[in-house]
């Protein structure tokens, strides 16, 4: 069979498959949650689309697999499909904040002032 012979509409040929090595995969960056977890498992998130657009017209159920990081247990915003998914099973991004140093760091305790201290 000749690869050439599959060619996407208004296109020339596809491309070659490339052959990913461990030594390559070092060079490739990771992706990280929102809270900088790096870690997922597997995730079914269920939509529920009505008899008056589903192609049966009954009600169907509509899997959305997903990725959930395993410290904070939540999606991160910036995978595909979350713009689909309800916003409490979204990670939420980091903020910056008034109380962190120059290196992005935020206090866990920013010290209050009070308004004699100012």
């Amino acid at each position: 069979m000749n690869p050439n012979q599959f060619k996407s509409p208004g296109m020339g040929a596809f491309p070659p498959k490339v052959n990913i090595t461990a030594e390559m995969m070092k060079d490739f960056p990771s992706l990280a949650c929102d809270c900088g977890s790096h870690l997922f498992s597997p995730g079914v998130v269920f939509k529920k689309i009505s008899a008056l657009i589903s192609p049966s017209g009954k009600e169907e159920i509509y899997p959305i697999e997903v990725l959930i990081c395993q410290s904070c247990h939540k999606v991160p915003s910036t995978f595909p499909s979350s713009d689909l998914l309800p916003v409490d099973v979204l990670a939420k991004p980091k903020q910056s904040s008034i109380f962190s140093d120059h290196t992005g760091v935020t206090s866990p305790n920013p010290k209050t002032f009070t308004n004699n201290q100012l």
